[in-house]
């Protein structure tokens, strides 16, 4: 970690920047309500607050399909507003959008990603118990992921499915299921050997990886895949610098028998994450109507 961690703090430094930038430049749309800093954990933490935005249209009595959205970052930087821009967007698809925090790795805490996990299924359950008091059908929720975020998802929906890996983490797996999982870019194995996985092993599971229990059952979503998960809706580009784990995740969703949308975007070099930090550029605009129309598919 040692040699690692200041490289990533650079990274994240620079991405901060370019976020900070980018949603400066952000023109704030006049059809979408939002709500901020609802806590779904009352300790005062940051990483326990979410965001709530929906049509202004909706009238009194209407119940719309939900969205929840995990942000990306690496595990170690990112909170929800960075996602902003890109959940509005969804909002604007017709949707009640979820915009969660979770605690982030590296940082005094020592939060690894068992850790997130739960904080993402606190989350998840504050949504299902509480939505329909924001305009939100608890039937019809969706789980969207990016990057980190994308593994969160990709993890979260196997939870779900094995119940064993639920009680390993000492999670309340909501009752009513998730109709579909978007994820965009998601990072999904840890076991490989590339700079990118090495950079992060250590962040998301302690410097003693290797006799981690959290590692052991997650460090591959390959491992904890199974038959009956969600219809997903995957997405990649030529220019992602971690495109060859979208790809895996693909194997990983078909060798299960999940209903899978793939999109992988060859017509140019789109980068990382592409749908979410460029949400208003016309490839952008098609993977997220693409996406809201693949869930919206789902509900019977």
């Amino acid at each position: 970690m040692d040699i690692f961690k200041p490289i990533l703090n650079l990274i994240w430094e620079f991405s901060g920047n370019n976020d900070n930038r980018r949603i400066q430049k952000y023109v704030e749309p006049d059809d979408v309500k939002q709500l901020f800093d609802i806590p779904y954990i009352r300790d005062g933490k940051r990483g326990h607050l979410l965001d709530i935005y929906y049509p202004s249209s909706v009238k009194k009595g209407d119940k719309l399909p939900v969205i929840i959205d995990v942000h990306g970052g690496g595990w170690m930087y990112g909170y929800k507003e960075v996602n902003r821009p890109y959940c509005i967007a969804l909002a604007q698809k017709g949707f009640v959008v979820v915009n969660i925090n979770y605690r982030l790795a590296g940082d005094e805490e020592k939060v690894y990603l068992d850790e997130q996990l739960k904080d993402c299924f606190e989350a998840y359950n504050w949504v299902f118990e509480n939505i329909e008091n924001y305009h939100g059908d608890a039937e019809k929720v969706f789980l969207t992921g990016d990057s980190a975020g994308g593994n969160l998802v990709c993890l979260s929906e196997a939870i779900c499915v094995r119940k064993e890996y639920a009680e390993f983490l000492g999670v309340k797996v909501p009752k009513t299921r998730f109709r579909a999982i978007g994820a965009t870019s998601p990072v999904i194995n840890f076991t490989v050997n590339n700079p990118i996985v090495l950079a992060n092993r250590k962040m998301v599971f302690g410097d003693d990886y290797k006799n981690s229990a959290c590692y052991k059952h997650f460090a591959d979503f390959g491992r904890v895949a199974v038959k009956g998960m969600a219809p997903f809706y995957l997405v990649t580009s030529k220019g992602d610098f971690v495109q060859s784990q979208s790809l895996e995740c693909y194997s990983v969703l078909i060798t299960n028998g999940i209903d899978v949308k793939f999109h992988n975007w060859t017509k140019d070099m789109q980068i990382h994450d592409f749908s979410i930090l460029k949400q208003d550029s016309e490839p952008g605009k098609i993977i997220i109507d693409e996406m809201t129309r693949f869930f919206k598919s789902k509900i019977c």
